[in-house]
């Protein structure tokens, strides 16, 4: 995307202090706008204003009280495409992680309950490709790690053959 990739580490405990810490940076840096996917849990919303007012930074939602299937329509429909990296174990089977969102997977999703956009952290996604990338990011899936009732699958770049 041309723009520069900014990452930190962190644990649960030390979760919102590390992401304030990078915000803090990142407002040095000269950024003052963040954009946040949510789409209708308040209480996401409400975490991401807060920690974006201590910054003095703006949070951005424009996905908020968007219909779904509206907004993966759109998603598709724009080349973007996404796959499966982290399940809630009570909701899903290991068998999606690592599996591309698909319109036939969200709608085998819908079928069972789950809502199609993980909204309600039924699982999360990774995207790999949009027309905004320079290209695909291609991605090797590996081993899977079980904690607390969610499943999460190893995400790591391919490494082609030296040119």
């Amino acid at each position: 995307m041309s723009i520069p990739l900014h990452t930190t580490n962190a644990s649960w405990s030390t979760y919102r202090d590390q992401f304030v810490a990078a915000l803090h940076q990142l407002r040095e840096d000269g950024i003052g706008d963040i954009v946040f996917g949510d789409i209708d849990l308040k209480s996401h919303r409400e975490w991401e204003e807060q920690v974006c007012e201590e910054a003095s930074m703006c949070a951005h939602l424009p996905l908020w009280q968007r219909n779904r299937r509206d907004v993966l329509r759109q998603v598709w429909s724009a080349g973007i495409r996404c796959h499966i990296v982290a399940i809630d174990t009570t909701r899903l089977s290991e068998e999606v992680l690592g599996a591309e969102l698909t319109p036939d997977l969200a709608t085998a999703f819908m079928e069972t309950g789950v809502d199609a956009c993980g909204e309600n952290g039924e699982f999360h996604t990774v995207v790999v490709d949009a027309p905004f990338f320079r290209h695909p990011i291609d991605l090797v899936f590996g081993e899977i790690v079980s904690r607390g009732g969610y499943q999460a699958i190893d995400a790591r770049l391919s490494v082609g053959p030296m040119s």
